[in-house]
């Protein structure tokens, strides 16, 4: 019966949206020529599809981000005025339904010839369960008590190549919708993608020159980030992405860690307070520094953040754990 009424509020809330959503667009003008609305307009879910898109369409399109700096994704519910946003939109760019499950409804109350490209085609996953028992972060109890919203890890961008995927299939949709500028697409992904390459050779440099291992006082998303450079780490959490708290005997055990090699800095996410890694900190010499998933930036203001600045960053937090 609870699975009936919840069936029932379900399409009822669907139908409201869609309603909602026709009736605006029957009041929306029709741009006129010459103006910037003619501009190829695009739509992204997440940050970084919004600054690859950005710098890929340049000033031939307008790009904007559908979950704002500060949301929480996974829980995401877009609003009647957000699809309406999207059906006036040439292109949806998401990273696919099974990293965003939420996508798979979203499409549901879309037009049919809107254009949506998925930005996971070509990468391969990295399986949640596969990633913990293979570097043994999950234990007998916390695999019991723990809950994966998703069986793969969704930051498929902190491997730079993955970045590199994740660009050309965006140019790729790009040039196919609009021929004409194929060229400019073109060769603004390649500029982005060779900032992107020259990272890529910073941070082998400095992984293959110096013996480094990662701690983490917050919640672990850097699973392609560790695997593409081989980087050693520990984690105060016994699982990917979100979960519960640590145990007492887990930050003790990253706490002695610490103290025993000398490790000069713990990294928790940005969006965080990072009130464990702090804690930590407090019990030792490490200082609490955050380390980006990416999945949020500034896009507003003199200086937003792009996907390139962001790891930059890292690169630099990363390298204050150098033992000197």
């Amino acid at each position: 019966m609870k699975k009936f009424l919840s069936l029932v509020i379900d399409i009822l809330i669907l139908i409201v949206i869609m309603t909602s959503a026709t009736i605006a667009l029957k009041g929306q003008k029709k741009p006129e020529e010459g103006t910037s609305e003619n501009k190829i307009k695009i739509v992204t879910t997440i940050f970084p599809e919004y600054d690859f898109a950005k710098h890929i369409v340049g000033d031939k399109g307008e790009v904007s981000l559908l979950i704002k700096p500060g949301v929480e994704t996974h829980n995401f519910e877009p609003t009647a005025q957000d699809i309406i946003d999207i059906n006036n939109s040439d292109l949806l760019i998401t990273i696919g339904e099974e990293l965003s499950p939420w996508v798979k409804d979203l499409s549901k109350v879309l037009s049919k010839d809107i254009n949506i490209v998925n930005l996971s085609e070509g990468i391969i996953l990295i399986d949640i369960e596969e990633f913990e028992e293979k570097y043994g972060l999950e234990d007998e109890a916390s695999h019991e008590a723990q809950d994966h919203h998703l069986s793969h890890d969704e930051h498929i961008w902190l491997n730079l190549d993955n970045a590199n995927i994740m660009i050309d299939n965006i140019t790729n949709k790009l040039c196919d919708l609009d021929k004409e500028n194929a060229l400019y697409y073109t060769q603004n992904a390649t500029n982005y993608k060779n900032e992107i390459n020259a990272l890529k050779g910073e941070f082998e440099k400095l992984f293959k020159e110096n013996q480094i291992t990662l701690v983490f006082g917050g919640e672990f998303s850097y699973a392609y980030f560790v695997e593409e450079f081989g980087i050693n780490f520990k984690t105060v959490y016994n699982n990917c992405g979100e979960g519960e708290d640590p145990s007492i005997i887990k930050v003790k055990s990253i706490i002695d860690y610490i103290n025993d090699n000398d490790i000069r800095v713990v990294f928790y996410p940005e969006l965080s307070n990072g009130s464990v890694a702090k804690m930590i900190s407090e019990q030792t010499k490490a200082e609490a520094e955050i380390l980006y998933s990416v999945h949020n930036g500034t896009v507003d203001g003199e200086n937003p953040d792009t996907y390139v600045s962001l790891m930059e960053k890292n690169y630099d937090n990363i390298l204050k754990s150098i033992n000197k």
